[in-house]
C-alpha cells in the first residue's frame, strides 16, 4: 500500500499552503523541484554554449520533427560545427542502446539526470515539439525552435485547455517569449 504525504510550501505572497498527495505524486513533486533547482543552478553558473544544440521530442522519444531536423543537419555536415544533445528516455532501450537508434554521435541525456539540466541550461539552440515541462524561462540570446504541427481541427498554443496538463498559461507564455 502506498501512503499519503502532506506537502507544505510557501507561496510568493508568503502564505503557507499544503497539499495531500499520494506517495507517488509526492515523489514526483519533489523531483520536479530538485530538477528546477538543478536548471537554475546551471543557468546561473554556465555560459551559453554557442555550438550546442539540444533536441527533445515528446519528452524523450527519437521521432517527429526534431528527428528529421537533426538528421538533415547531420546530412548537411553540421555535426562538424555543432555538438548535438538528445533527450532520450525509452524504457525498452538504455542510453547505450540509444546509439543504435540515433545516428551520428550525439550526447544522450534524460530528464532524470543532472546532465540533462546542464545541457538544457547552456544550449544556444533548443529544438522540441512540446514544452520543457520543468523549465519555465528562456535565457536571453537562446533560440528555441518549437516544431509543433497540426491542422485547423487541432488545438495548439492558446487554444489548449491546460487545466489537466500539468502546465499553466504562465509556463507556456514564458517559454515562447522572445
Amino acid at each position: 500500500d502506498k501512503g499519503i504525504c502532506i506537502l507544505l510550501y510557501s507561496t510568493k505572497s508568503r502564505n503557507l499552503k499544503f497539499q495531500i498527495l499520494s506517495e507517488e505524486r509526492y515523489e514526483k513533486q519533489i523531483m520536479k523541484a530538485k530538477n528546477l533547482d538543478r536548471y537554475q543552478y546551471f543557468k546561473e553558473n554556465l555560459d551559453i554554449d554557442d555550438d550546442l544544440v539540444f533536441f527533445e521530442s515528446f519528452h524523450g522519444k527519437y521521432n517527429n520533427n526534431p528527428k528529421y531536423l537533426y538528421e538533415k543537419m547531420l546530412e548537411m555536415g553540421y555535426d562538424s560545427k555543432f555538438k548535438f544533445v538528445w533527450s532520450f528516455k525509452d524504457e525498452d532501450v538504455d542510453s547505450n542502446g540509444a546509439q543504435d537508434i540515433i545516428p551520428g554521435n550525439p550526447i544522450i541525456v534524460n530528464d532524470e539526470e543532472e546532465d540533462y539540466y546542464k545541457y538544457l541550461a547552456s544550449a544556444k539552440y533548443k529544438i522540441n515539439n512540446a514544452t520543457f515541462l520543468n523549465i519555465i524561462d528562456k535565457r536571453k540570446n537562446v533560440i528555441h525552435l518549437q516544431t509543433w504541427h497540426g491542422t485547423p481541427l487541432k488545438r495548439l498554443g492558446s487554444d489548449i485547455e491546460v487545466e489537466n496538463l500539468g502546465v499553466s498559461w504562465s509556463h507556456f507564455n514564458n517559454e515562447v517569449k522572445t
